[in-house]
């Protein structure tokens, strides 16, 4: 038995069984944000995206993949996670002769950028005028003009830190070449 959608939203026609979804639905033609993080003051529409907002400061991630036991925050980014496991791509690019596919929409998004030469993430960092295809790339050239290392070694206590998860990557390799 369905119930009935008798809660109608004046702007884009989308029906709601509950008063109280409707109104949650509104701010997104609204844009208020009456939800607001202790930790770091970000707002939210809703009370349940402030609730998993929460988790990149407590580090909860309460998703467990049962194929290879990762953890996850939120539960979208585990049944992304899941199509490595299955392999399944089902966002192709449309380019004839191009043929590449991925498991996420957002991930061809960024592709047809490569088609288009659309480069809407700029380096706000005064005399730097380099642009990127995702905000992605954004953060990580970021880190050229910051001098932040994200990236630390914990092999033998080294603690030696990078810019780049390639360059701790290649590092990792010269322990290993050592105790060869």
């Amino acid at each position: 038995m369905t119930k009935e959608k008798r809660f109608l939203c004046n702007v884009c026609c989308k029906q709601f069984q509950h008063k109280g979804n409707l109104n949650s639905h509104m701010r997104s033609h609204t844009g208020e944000r009456p939800y607001s993080c202790d930790v770091c003051e970000k707002r939210f529409s809703t009370s349940g995206i402030l609730k998993t907002h929460m988790r990149t400061h407590t580090g909860e991630k309460p998703y467990l993949c049962d194929t290879c036991g990762k953890r996850f925050s939120h539960i979208g980014i585990l049944k992304n996670h899941m199509l490595t496991h299955s392999g399944e791509r089902p966002h192709r690019c449309p380019i004839p002769d191009c043929g590449k596919d991925y498991s996420r929409a957002a991930n061809l998004k960024i592709h047809m950028r490569s088609h288009t030469g659309e480069r809407p993430f700029r380096c706000e960092y005064p005399k730097c005028d380099w642009t990127f295809v995702s905000n992605a790339d954004l953060k990580v050239h970021m880190r050229t003009h910051s001098g932040a290392k994200s990236f630390t070694c914990n092999v033998e206590n080294c603690k030696k830190e990078f810019l780049y998860n390639q360059d701790l990557k290649n590092h990792i390799l010269s322990h290993k070449e050592i105790n060869m």
